[in-house]
């Protein structure tokens, strides 16, 4: 009798046990597809995901707006851009990254001493090619956005004058992208004839600020 009441104990606290993981997982599967639906309501108001190259791990960057002066904007289903950036500055780093799906888009620094040289090569390999758009950074003049950048102090005509030379520094380029972290894009003043130049050189921007800047819309 000792055994038969042993043997119901273990079979009610396998079943009680068995209960216990499948809730688990049916609660599991539930917060996934609730995350996936959020996920997909989120890349509906964004256009793009910029992964940046760091020198410690690789940072995913959101980006609201494209301006895509190339192709059609009327697109209705959200899609993933994969962009590297940040390349060109470090020979092994820039190197590695044609080991990627040319799916993937490149970014390269124009302060890259070799930009040309690895843009050919990015070309080559059949990937889409941006270059960057030096801006004035929020915490200027501690960070130093170097020689090219659009600075806010300086007249329209001179920051034309630096977009022209940043445009025709690099070859095969179907667009430019923003720092992070500036400042210069919240004058709509400065902003507009630069957007303006960019779009009659058939250029894009990726916008990567992560402040809400709708003025630009």
């Amino acid at each position: 009798m000792m055994n038969n009441s042993n043997i119901l104990y273990k079979i009610c606290k396998a079943i009680l046990i068995l209960s216990i993981v499948v809730s688990i997982i049916i609660v599991t599967d539930y917060l996934f597809r609730v995350r996936i639906e959020n996920i997909k309501s989120d890349l509906e108001k964004k256009r793009s995901v910029i992964i940046k190259v760091d020198k410690n791990k690789p940072k995913i960057i959101e980006s609201p707006i494209i301006y895509d002066n190339n192709k059609n904007t009327s697109i209705k289903k959200p899609k993933i851009a994969i962009i590297v950036i940040g390349l060109g500055l470090s020979k092994f780093s820039t190197e590695k990254v044609f080991k990627l799906s040319n799916k993937i888009t490149l970014g390269f620094s124009i302060y890259s001493h070799n930009i040309n040289k690895w843009i050919n090569k990015a070309k080559i390999k059949n990937h889409d090619i941006l270059i960057s758009l030096p801006m004035e950074p929020e915490d200027y003049p501690i960070s130093d956005p170097g020689s090219l950048a659009l600075m806010s102090d300086n007249l329209v005509s001179d920051n034309l004058k630096t977009l022209k030379e940043i445009i025709y520094k690099a070859d095969y380029k179907y667009g430019v992208y923003t720092p992070i972290n500036e400042r210069f894009s919240f004058n709509i003043y400065n902003m507009t004839p630069i957007l303006r130049e960019l779009k009659r050189n058939n250029l894009s921007v990726i916008y990567s600020n992560q402040k809400d800047n709708s003025q630009l819309i």
